[in-house]
């Protein structure tokens, strides 16, 4: 590739995979099948900021409608917003101004950030549920803020002015989830994970405006689709030579998660997850295929719904089964039991508090499991 052929081995800077290479060989990432699971993070000391980095160029075909999760990521790619906002009277067949959902549970700052060039007399304005909070001149290298509340809103910025204004990135800041970004992979059959952990504020825009950021503590990471049972995790250095930082060992997996917690972080870090001793699970069928829960997140208040296995391959069976809704330190919020005759189920949670759940359905013989979140 380009990369390889003209920067990488050019400036000889292989050295900077050895420790991925030390890492990987303690993995047998061919031999047990090794296949993406979902993972991701809680808890930290601070809050957190999402910012998105426009990319498409002037001219250019841009998205319109984005959509930002409550772990800060946004859909379509933030490189799909256009790096020109333009006005309301030159150039307008560009025109495309960005609305972006959004739905915390906490109130956050929305921030619009102008580049080193402009055209003639733009503007900034700022919407939130078609309300216009903020309306001002535009000048090159300035930072626009609003106030957003709690809960789910739709925000807009248009530029009402004569001509363009470039745009060089959108920030929500206040944003209380996870720091970590938590990539991870699990043997097929389910007792070993290996994966990537990294400080989502240490890139090289953060760095190059703020400079290093504080190390992320007081993190968890949680893994699904593991099997239950006693792990050690190992904690890897990315940097230097791939050596043991650290490790925690007799960690209990339940309910198909393994939430282990994560020594401060500054930049990155790689882990390993080894099953040690398994949990009894006598005549009870594991199901690894994660229940199909709806809408996901749910609001504070409301009841989730799911799909279930019912009459499928796995031999699952209509009748009695108990619900369980456990929180991730593991302790058990909720317990109830329902009959379930087909797909569609629905399970009380609008009693629920705002937070991260695992739900575990069973009937003696068979269980199966799912994660969700209240906002």
């Amino acid at each position: 590739s380009w990369w390889w052929e003209s920067y990488l081995d050019p400036r000889n800077l292989y050295q900077h995979y050895t420790p991925l290479s030390i890492f990987t060989s303690k993995i047998k990432l061919r031999a047990e099948k090794y296949r993406p699971t979902q993972a991701t993070s809680s808890g930290g000391n601070g809050t957190s900021s999402a910012v998105f980095t426009p990319a498409t160029g002037f001219g250019q075909v841009s998205d319109g409608n984005f959509k930002v999760d409550t772990f800060g990521r946004i859909t379509p790619s933030a490189s799909r917003l256009c790096s020109y906002l333009y006005g309301s009277q030159w150039n307008t067949q560009y025109r495309n101004p960005p609305s972006i959902e959004i739905s915390f549970t906490n109130a956050t700052q929305f921030k619009v950030k102008t580049g080193g060039t402009a055209g003639e007399k733009p503007n900034i304005t700022i919407y939130i549920d078609g309300i216009a909070n903020l309306t001002e001149s535009a000048s090159v290298n300035t930072t626009y803020s609003v106030n957003v509340p709690a809960g789910k809103h739709t925000i807009r910025v248009d530029n009402l002015g004569t001509d363009w204004v470039s745009i060089v990135g959108y920030e929500i800041t206040g944003i209380t989830v996870g720091f970590l970004n938590v990539y991870a992979l699990r043997s097929e059959k389910g007792d070993a994970a290996a994966g990537w952990i990294h400080n989502k504020q240490y890139n090289w825009q953060n760095v190059g405006a703020t400079g290093i950021p504080r190390p992320i503590r007081g993190s968890q990471v949680i893994i699904d689709s593991i099997n239950s049972g006693n792990y050690d995790v190992f904690f890897y250095d990315c940097a230097t030579n791939g050596s043991v930082l650290s490790k925690i060992t007799n960690i209990t997996a339940q309910n198909n998660a393994l939430i282990f917690n994560v020594p401060d972080v500054l930049w990155d870090v790689a882990f390993t997850a080894q099953r040690t001793s398994a949990v009894a699970t006598k005549d009870v069928v594991e199901i690894q295929k994660p229940l199909k829960i709806y809408p996901n997140p749910i609001r504070f208040g409301e009841n989730l719904r799911l799909n279930t296995p019912i009459g499928t391959s796995e031999g699952v069976t209509s009748g009695f089964y108990s619900i369980k809704i456990y929180n991730l330190n593991g302790q058990l919020i909720k317990q109830d039991s329902i009959e379930i005759q087909g797909f569609d189920v629905e399970v009380e949670t609008n009693k629920l508090p705002r937070g991260y759940f695992i739900l575990k359905i069973a009937n003696g013989k068979v269980n199966f499991t799912g994660r969700f979140v209240v906002e």
